[in-house]
């Protein structure tokens, strides 16, 4: 199996969306890349969303408030939603469904924010019953298009440990930019239009271990981009 990458995606396509994934390893370099990007959106006067797992709430509030974050003041007025990954899936899930509800979130608050940034743990995926990578890709590459010329920047946290090699190809394929240890990459694999365009005969996403350090290494060896 080859993953070739599609040097004109991610220059043709998504450049009118801000929607990166974010490939990590340990949950320090998640922090070092994270809370400066969450704060910087605050500090900008931006609503954020931010979906976690359920048993790091606590966590991540202690480590935004260590970092100069007011949390309570910022939930409180609404320029912060902390969301577990309970309450963002639903089950059964359905990407379009999703997808219509994230958008009235998005349009709610832009009414009130001149911009919003959202934040997701992408291992709400796992959560029983899992969904598949197939139908990962899929809800990637319908929420990339809800960000088509609106301000909404959005990352999705993918632990490079705990995500199958499926479900890394998934987030190659949907996000026009990649963030590989803290650094910004224009992905060379970015294809979300072709795969909603051929719906669903592109949703396949199957890799094994040695297809994703192939692709990660090619990832590395581009040019790093300022992150958006």
């Amino acid at each position: 199996m080859t993953q070739h990458p599609r040097e004109s995606d991610s220059s043709t396509q998504g450049g009118r969306r801000q929607h990166a994934c974010v490939l990590y390893r340990t949950s320090g370099e998640l922090k070092q890349y994270l809370l400066p990007w969450i704060k910087e959106g605050i500090d900008q006067g931006q609503h954020v969303l931010f979906v976690c797992s359920e048993d790091s709430v606590d966590d991540w509030s202690l480590e935004m408030q260590a970092f100069g974050i007011d949390v309570r003041m910022r939930l409180d007025s609404g320029a912060l939603v902390i969301a577990t990954g309970e309450q963002w899936r639903e089950s059964p899930f359905s990407s379009l469904a999703k997808a219509r509800e994230l958008w009235q979130h998005i349009e709610q608050n832009l009414a009130e924010f001149p911009a919003v940034r959202i934040a997701g743990d992408a291992g709400w995926a796992a959560l029983a019953p899992a969904i598949s990578a197939d139908r990962l890709c899929h809800w990637e590459a319908t929420a990339d298009l809800i960000y088509e010329d609106v301000p909404v920047n959005t990352i999705c946290l993918y632990d490079l440990n705990a995500h199958s090699p499926s479900d890394i190809r998934a987030a190659l394929r949907t996000h026009s930019r990649a963030v590989l240890g803290g650094v910004t990459h224009l992905n060379p694999f970015y294809e979300s239009d072709a795969i909603l365009d051929a719906e669903p005969d592109l949703n396949a996403s199957d890799a094994d271990a040695e297809l994703i350090q192939t692709m990660l290494a090619s990832l590395q060896a581009l040019p790093t981009v300022e992150p958006k």
